[in-house]
């Protein structure tokens, strides 16, 4: 038997692409219905988000599958997944870098200054200094290019275990006699 070669490249570019718009639309869905000053992500907002990874890795290595007369191994359904993954990343990554920097160029301060009140809640009798000393920890994790970081690999290795759990799930070879 003839062993076809599948291009994962276009399935990549495509499902993550999909990805990564449809995140960015829950996303600015979700601002433009809790507004600028809710700083806290709502369920609904996480649920969907999570579906639509699931679903759309899914579909792609569902559609690698087809491409592949059937045939699914382990390995490929992870590259394809984290490869979707990848590029749905990037494509949120942009959208942060452009959320923090030209739509909502405040936002980080008003988180700093939520961090700021639920450490003095927390810890009351916290001084000054050590206060400064967390507060400028966090706010190096809240720069634009850290969050586009975060992002990316956050999506990696969300893409990594639905790759695996789906691959496991579809993997079908075909056996050669």
């Amino acid at each position: 038997m003839e062993n076809l070669t599948i291009e994962k490249k276009p399935i990549m570019l495509k499902y993550g692409a999909i990805l990564g718009l449809l995140t960015v639309f829950v996303s600015v869905l979700s601002y433009v219905i809790n507004g600028a000053e809710n700083l806290e992500r709502p369920f609904w907002e996480k649920a969907l988000g999570y579906l639509v990874i699931i679903g759309v890795i899914t579909m792609g290595i569902k559609k690698f599958k087809e491409l592949n007369n059937g045939n699914l191994k382990i390995g490929d359904a992870i590259k394809t997944g984290v490869g979707i993954a990848l590029i749905g990343g990037l494509i949120v990554g942009v959208y942060i870098f452009i959320f923090f920097n030209y739509i909502e160029p405040g936002f980080i301060d008003r988180i700093m200054e939520m961090t700021q009140e639920k450490m003095i809640e927390q810890n009351p009798d916290m001084d000054e200094d050590q206060m400064e000393m967390a507060l400028s920890m966090s706010k190096k994790f809240m720069s634009p290019l850290a969050m586009m970081f975060f992002s990316v690999i956050g999506n990696l290795i969300m893409g990594l275990i639905i790759s695996l759990v789906a691959g496991l799930i579809m993997k079908h070879e075909e056996q050669y006699i």
